[in-house]
């Protein structure tokens, strides 16, 4: 038998034995039918630029594509009565003042837990902390509280010997807009 070099769909390798005179090695005599249908297809081609011009390839078969709409002519409008004008919108309630009553009653709604006191040993330095409705303030810092949708503002003047001391700085009304959104931001 001979070691004839012809490749095969699942050959995976091949012998390095030298060419034999007068062998074909096309596989599966695909040569031969190539130069049979070339003709074809070059006829094909030729026919296919016509068709592309004719119709569009992603439309389905025997689709034709909608007419052009005739060009219209604007035609004037109709005079339309001009409709009445809505009322003026009603103007809000005169705001409130805020007076020293409700001051009085903001104050009251100030719980104070307790008082911290702590010396650096390096500097010698103390300081002195309220806890103020489950927050710590020392002297100086800004304390807010919402009461009676009014919002308070109060300076801690002074945390020192357990004697808290307080000055109201500003107090505002709050709209609902506003004080649901600082209930949103306070909820955990």
């Amino acid at each position: 038998m001979k070691n004839v070099r012809q490749s095969t769909l699942n050959t995976q390798r091949t012998t390095s034995l030298p060419p034999e005179a007068g062998v074909s090695y096309s596989a599966l005599g695909v040569g031969r039918w190539a130069l049979n249908v070339l003709p074809l297809s070059l006829l094909l081609l030729l026919a296919a630029p016509r068709a592309h011009a004719a119709r569009d390839p992603f439309w389905p078969l025997g689709y034709e594509p909608p007419k052009p709409e005739p060009v219209v002519t604007e035609q004037a409008e109709p005079v339309r009565p001009k409709s009445p004008e809505a009322p003026p919108k009603p103007q809000p309630a005169p705001i409130k003042p805020i007076s020293d009553r409700d001051w009085t009653e903001a104050r009251t709604a100030i719980t104070v837990s307790g008082f911290t006191q702590s010396t650096l040993p390096s500097t010698g330095e103390t300081r002195t902390l309220a806890m103020i409705n489950r927050r710590s303030y020392t002297a100086g810092d800004t304390l807010c509280l919402t009461n009676a949708g009014i919002r308070f503002l109060w300076r801690v003047e002074s945390v020192a010997n357990r004697d808290l001391r307080l000055s109201p700085v500003k107090a505002e009304r709050v709209t609902a807009a506003q004080h649901v959104s600082s209930d949103l931001k306070k909820t955990p």
